[in-house]
């Protein structure tokens, strides 16, 4: 599988499954569609796909491997820092870090997991 394809097919499960969660939490939750749209976060997810394939594609031995899946994996903790301080103008802003949190992980989750299955060295 050539690292595009990887990156279409990453792409398109993490847009299945947020916005799946995007749907249940609106529905079944809080609304909070005014203060990320769907677009806006399907958008990133497709964005970050790419990056993260294409920043892999520098990784030409084991050791760099690791260190790159331990930057993601530093990176994707280090990022929710921005919704638990976020001030939101919503009704139920205390909840929204509830809502934005596991966003933060399906790509790297989807990546770390499936990089390996499709990518043997």
């Amino acid at each position: 599988m050539s690292k595009l394809n990887f990156a279409f097919l990453l792409s398109l499960i993490s847009v299945i499954f947020s916005s799946i969660y995007f749907k249940i939490y609106q529905v079944y939750l809080f609304d909070f569609s005014e203060v990320m749209p769907l677009w806006r976060l399907l958008s990133m997810m497709v964005f970050l796909s790419f990056s993260i394939t294409w920043l892999s594609a520098f990784c030409k031995t084991k050791k760099t491997m690791l260190i790159f899946n331990l930057t993601l994996v530093v990176i994707a903790l280090l990022s929710i820092i921005f919704p638990i301080q976020a001030r939101i103008y919503h009704e139920f802003e205390d909840f929204f870090p509830a809502f934005a949190i596991p966003l933060h992980f399906i790509v790297p989750l989807f990546w770390l997991s499936l990089h390996p299955l499709l990518f043997k060295k």
